[in-house]
Parts: structure tokens; sequence; C-alpha cells
């Protein structure tokens, strides 16, 4: 894969004081991809803006961060809603069990006894990641956790065998 591709690590929230901070709620809460000196790429508003993370904190569920250039609430308010990305290679490989998000959109999917059940067509964040999937039947969303999703592999996504009755 390549290294300098972007992968979306989380979402600018609300703008938090009068400095130019920013809420930004990451999909993986315990990761430390966005730290102080760190390059994003923040997507939205129809452009992409490479920015460089100057703090980053912890608040509750979420982290507050500081932008170099962004010096007041106004233009830290202009950020909310952007999606922040960051180079693959800036990012560990993902470890047993785990993958990112866009890794698995377009994968085929079917079940261990062999039957095709469609393709992953985005991924949803709740309490657990939730695989939206386009088939012939239509969409089906399937919770990955034991018992649903056997394998999350690089070809494809692979269900236990009851996981869709």
């Amino acid at each position: 894969m390549d290294p300098d591709s972007l992968i979306p690590i989380g979402t600018v929230g609300a703008a938090h004081g009068l400095r130019g901070e920013v809420r930004v709620r990451l999909f993986n809460p315990a990761s430390d991809a966005v730290r102080a000196g760190r390059a994003v790429v923040l997507r939205g508003r129809g452009n992409d803006r490479r920015m460089r993370v100057s703090s980053a904190r912890a608040s509750g569920r979420a982290l507050l961060v500081a932008f170099e250039g962004v010096s007041d609430r106004s233009a830290a308010g202009a950020l909310t809603g952007c999606e922040v990305a960051v180079r693959r290679g800036d990012l560990p490989s993902p470890g047993p069990g785990e993958f990112y998000h866009q890794d698995v959109i377009g994968l085929p999917v079917r079940t261990r006894g062999g039957r095709e059940v469609g393709r992953v067509v985005s991924v949803m964040t709740a309490a657990t990641d939730i695989l939206v999937i386009e088939g012939p039947g239509g969409e089906v969303l399937v919770p990955v956790v034991e018992g649903f999703v056997a394998e999350v592999g690089p070809e494809e996504v692979l269900l236990e065998d009851g996981a869709l009755e």
C-alpha cells in the first residue's frame, strides 16, 4: 500500500475557546496520531488543507487541537466538519483483527459457506464498527463482532454462516 495515501482518522468538531482550538473526535480514541508537530490534511468545504498540529490535549472523549496559523475562534470555526486524515506511513500497521476503514471499502463479502453477500460500501462507527454491505437483496448492516464477522482480510470480508439470519 502507498505510504503517502491518506487515511481518515477523525473529524473536526466545534471551536473551543477564543484562541483557535477545535475539538477533534478520533475514530480510534486510543490513537496518538494527532500530536504536536504532526502534519495532517483537513478535508472538507471542497478542498484539502495541509495543516500542522501545534498542540493536542485530551478533553473527555475528544482532543482539543490547535493548528499552526489558526489563532482565533472564527478561523477555528471554519474547520468544523472537516475530516482529519494522515499519511498511511505515519500510522502503525493494523494489528490482528484491526483494519483501516478505507481498506475494506469495495471488498467482496461472502459467508464461510461460500454464499456471495455483496460488497462493503462504507463503515459506520458506533459502539463497534458496522459494515454497510450492498448486495442483490439491498443494503445489509453487519457489526464487526465475534459471531458475525469471521475475518477481515486484504482481499475479502468473511462472515459467519448465520450472520445474516
